[in-house]
C-alpha cells in the first residue's frame, strides 16, 4: 500500500486529512521542524502547530526544542494493535454479516416476480440475446414477432432454439411449415399447453408467463438447476416429445443431440447395444457447474425402466455412460442433476 492508500486508512479510522497527511509525511522523512510542515506536506502554516499537538494526543509523536521545535515519530505500538483490532472485528463482521446474508429471507432469491406477460416476453427476449447454447420454448403464434430479432441473432450464433407452437382453441391456427421458421428455430413442434409461455435456456435459466381470459397475469424468471430442471421435464413430456414436427433445419437423423433421449430412440440405445458411437459432449459438471468438453465413446445406457418399451417412453430418466479413455462419465440432458454431466451439445463423430 502506497502513502496514499495509508493517509485514506488514517481518514477511515478517525484522522483529519491534516493529522493523516502530516503523519505519513514523518513516517517518510523522519524529524523536521514543525515550521517546515507546511513547505514539506502542504499544510496551512497557521494550523501546523495545532495538527502537531493533536498527533501528540494521540501518543503518536513528540517534540522538542533544539535550535526550533522539532517533531519526531514516537514507536506507533498503540496504532498498529489498534488498527489490528479494528481489523480483526472488520474481519469478523464481515464474516458475520455474509453469514447472515445467507440466512436472511431478505437476500436476492432465484426466483424473481415480473409483473406483466409482455415485461415477460421483453424480459426473455433480452435474456436470448446473450444465451450461447440452447433456447427451448413454448409459445403463442401472436407472440412470435416479440421474440422473432433475438431468436434470428442466437441462430447466428449457432445457438439451438427449439420452438413449441402452441395449437389450441383460444390461439390461432398454426398453419402448415413454410419459411418463417427457418431464421428463428432450428426446429419446430405443435403442442397444446395451458402455460402461454414457457423459455429455458443455457442451465439454470428459466421464464414462463401467464396470462388468463380472467386477466390474471404474471411471470416468473428463475435461475436454479433443480426448478429448471423439473421445467424442463414438463417441457419435455408435456410440450415436445409427445408432438409433430413442422419444421426441422436437419433433413435427417441429425449428427448432433440437445437431448438424451432423442439420441436414445434414434439410435434404439440398449445396455447390450453392440455398437461404438464415439460422441463429443459440451456441457457442465453439475457439482461446479464449470463448463466441460470431452470426446468419448458410449458404453452404456442406463434407464430408470430397461424393458425395450422404455424406448418410446419420452420422459423417463436416462443416462449415458461414456468412457473418455481416462475415465467413465456420467452424462444426462438439460435437466440433469445426479450425472456427473449437464450437457446441452452431444455431436455424433463416429458409429461403428
Amino acid at each position: 500500500m502506497d502513502r496514499e492508500g495509508v493517509k485514506e486508512v488514517l481518514v477511515d479510522a478517525g484522522f483529519s486529512s491534516y493529522e493523516a497527511t502530516v503523519y505519513t509525511t514523518l513516517l517518510h522523512v523522519g524529524t523536521v521542524p514543525i515550521a517546515d510542515l507546511p513547505e514539506i506536506c502542504d499544510v496551512p502554516r497557521t494550523r501546523a502547530y495545532d495538527i502537531v499537538r493533536q498527533l501528540k494526543q494521540r501518543g503518536l509523536v513528540e517534540t522538542y526544542e533544539e535550535g526550533t521545535q522539532r517533531v519526531s515519530l514516537v514507536e506507533p505500538t498503540s496504532l498498529v494493535e489498534q488498527f489490528t483490532e479494528r481489523s480483526e472485528g472488520l474481519l469478523g463482521a464481515a464474516d458475520e454479516i455474509q453469514s447472515m446474508w445467507k440466512e436472511s429471507a431478505a437476500k436476492q432469491s432465484s426466483l424473481t416476480v415480473i409483473n406483466q406477460y409482455e415485461h415477460a416476453l421483453a424480459k426473455a427476449a433480452s435474456e436470448f440475446e446473450s444465451a450461447e447454447n440452447l433456447i427451448s420454448i413454448s409459445v403463442r403464434p401472436r407472440d412470435i414477432e416479440q421474440l422473432a430479432s433475438s431468436l434470428r441473432g442466437a441462430i447466428d450464433r449457432g445457438v439451438t432454439v427449439r420452438i413449441a407452437l402452441q395449437d389450441t382453441p383460444q390461439t390461432e391456427t398454426v398453419e402448415a411449415p413454410d419459411d418463417r421458421f427457418a431464421d428463428i428455430a432450428t426446429e419446430v413442434r405443435r403442442c397444446e399447453s395451458v402455460v402461454p409461455f414457457m423459455a429455458l435456456y443455457d442451465g439454470p435459466n428459466a421464464i414462463f408467463a401467464i396470462r388468463d381470459n380472467l386477466g390474471q397475469e404474471y411471470g416468473v424468471l428463475v435461475r436454479d438447476h433443480f426448478l429448471t430442471s423439473i421445467f424442463h421435464w414438463f417441457y419435455q413430456m408435456q410440450l415436445w416429445e409427445a408432438w409433430n414436427v413442422l419444421y426441422s433445419a436437419a433433413s435427417e437423423t441429425p449428427d448432433e443431440y440437445v437431448s438424451v433421449h432423442e439420441l436414445i430412440r434414434d439410435f434404439r440405445l440398449t445396455q447390450t447395444d453392440e455398437n461404438s458411437i464415439t460422441v463429443r459432449i459440451k456441457g457442465y459438471e453439475t457439482k461446479t457447474a464449470d463448463h466441460v468438453d470431452v470426446t468419448g465413446t458410449i458404453i452404456d445406457v442406463v434407464q430408470a425402466d430397461n424393458t425395450a418399451s422404455s424406448l418410446d417412453v419420452p420422459f423417463i430418466q436416462a443416462t449415458v455412460l461414456v468412457d473418455t479413455g481416462e475415465e467413465t462419465l456420467t452424462v444426462g440432458g438439460y435437466g440433469a442433476i445426479v450425472e456427473d454431466i449437464r450437457s446441452y451439445s452431444i455431436r455424433i463423430l463416429s458409429v461403428d
